[in-house]
């Protein structure tokens, strides 16, 4: 809003991460797992000088975290029938910043980031025959999330359901989806 030209820093993490990967029962069941942690130094945000949301520019927290688990899963039920299910949790935390709003100094210490929600799941199913018809159908969630720094604001959680039904051969394919059905 005020038409100034601001500079920021880079950034810097530390990502650390322990993985599992395996395959079972004759390669038809997959199980993946990630346990992580990042260590963030100097990250960019959107900062509110005025407290608009839409008075934005980039500039840096000092320090901040963020960690969690992911596991994810298939399984060939039967030639061409595929299940399928993930889940995230990730845990975001400002460890060291403030900003000045309209004529206030706010610390965001302890806040999360804005679009980091806690929980996402999906749960799911694909079919394949030999013909060349396919079906799959997923059912994802979304927990509710931050739209601010402050935290003062949040999404709704959110289940979305989609749908794809179709044919397809080596040089082409047709199909029919719906989203958020």
């Amino acid at each position: 809003f005020d038409g100034k030209t601001y500079d920021y820093d880079p950034e810097y993490t530390w990502n650390y991460e322990l993985s599992m990967r395996s395959q079972w029962l004759e390669d038809r069941l997959t199980f993946n797992a990630n346990i992580f942690y990042t260590d963030w130094k100097d990250q960019q945000v959107d900062v509110s000088p005025s407290g608009d949301e839409r008075d934005k520019y980039t500039g840096n927290a000092g320090e901040s975290e963020l960690y969690g688990v992911e596991l994810e899963s298939n399984y060939w039920v039967a030639e061409g029938l595929e299940v399928f299910g993930n889940i995230g949790y990730v845990k975001t935390e400002y460890k060291k910043f403030t900003q000045k709003v309209g004529a206030d100094i706010v610390d965001f210490k302890g806040k999360g980031f804005p679009g980091a929600p806690n929980l996402t799941a999906t749960l799911g199913v694909n079919y394949r025959h030999a013909s060349g018809i396919f079906a799959s159908a997923d059912m994802n969630y979304q927990d509710e999330s931050n739209l601010d720094n402050e935290n003062t604001r949040a999404t709704d959680s959110r289940t979305l359901v989609n749908t794809k039904l179709g044919y397809e051969q080596d040089a082409w394919s047709v199909y029919l989806w719906g989203s958020n059905i």
